[in-house]
C-alpha cells in the first residue's frame, strides 16, 4: 500500500483512533528504509574509517619540515617569539619562496640540546679528577 492510498481511505474514514493509525503509516512510509539507513551507517562508518588511517599515518611519521606554526608549537615558544629568533639569527630556517619560514627538526633539536646544564654529580665528578691529576 502507498501512501497516496493511505491518504485516499484516511479521507474516507471518520474514527480518530484509524485516522492516527494511517497517518502513522504514511510518515513510517515515507521514513528510509532499514536498509536505506544501514547502508548510510556502512558509508559513513568507511568515511569515519578512512579519516582515523590518514590520522594514524601523519601521527606515525612526523614531518622532516615544519612550518613556522609547527616548530614554535614544537620548541614551545610562540610564534611571534620563534619569529624574533629567526630575525636574530638564533634558529636556523629555510626560505625557499622569499617569504614562508621552514624549519628543519633535527636542526631544532640540536638547538634545544645546546647549553645543556652539568648535574651536581657531573660537576663533583669533574672537581674530583681535576683534583686527582693535579695534587696541591
Amino acid at each position: 500500500m502507498e501512501a497516496k492510498d493511505i491518504k485516499q481511505k484516511k479521507t474516507k474514514c471518520q474514527d480518530p483512533s484509524i485516522d492516527e493509525v494511517l497517518s502513522q503509516a504514511e510518515s513510517l512510509l515515507n521514513e528510509k528504509r532499514p536498509v536505506d539507513i544501514l547502508a548510510d551507517m556502512m558509508m559513513e562508518n568507511y568515511r569515519l574509517q578512512q579519516q582515523i588511517d590518514d590520522l594514524k599515518e601523519q601521527i606515525m611519521k612526523p614531518k622532516n619540515l615544519l612550518t613556522l606554526k609547527e616548530a614554535a608549537d614544537f620548541l614551545g615558544f610562540s610564534q611571534s617569539y620563534t619569529y624574533k629568533m629567526v630575525h636574530e639569527g638564533m634558529l636556523p630556517c629555510f626560505k625557499p619562496f622569499g617569504k614562508v619560514i621552514y624549519f628543519e627538526r633535527a636542526e631544532l633539536e640540536a638547538v634545544l640540546r645546546t647549553n645543556r646544564m652539568a648535574t651536581v654529580d657531573e660537576i663533583t665528578s669533574r672537581a674530583n679528577g681535576y683534583l686527582m691529576s693535579h695534587p696541591m
